[in-house]
């Protein structure tokens, strides 16, 4: 930019990311029986890591997943509420499972 007396001046640099979509995590079916299955959808093929635990927090389940769908065995678990965290070094979401 230019002044009146002409002095010059340049304009800040300003970056933007624009990103259309959103990162989420779904769990189904839910409740489940047998075998769950987790969708990440836009985590960028970040390396993640799901965790399931139970209600007390004992860890059920551990997996270092960098896939868009990874499927959990269920069968032989008790009924009951079980907590589902993805987290990778961006993103975090956790989901109440229902084990009937």
């Amino acid at each position: 930019m230019t002044d009146k007396a002409g002095h010059i001046e340049y304009s800040k640099t300003v970056m933007a990311l624009v990103n259309d979509s959103r990162f989420d995590v779904h769990a189904y079916p839910n409740p489940v029986a047998d075998y769950l299955t987790v969708k990440i959808s836009n985590s960028q093929n970040r390396l993640g890591q799901l965790m399931l635990t139970d209600v007390t927090g004992k860890m059920i389940f551990v997996k270092a997943t960098q896939q868009d769908e990874t499927i959990i065995d269920m069968k032989g678990m008790a009924k009951g509420v079980y907590l589902l965290k993805y987290t990778d070094d961006v993103n975090t979401k956790t989901i109440r499972i229902n084990k009937q």
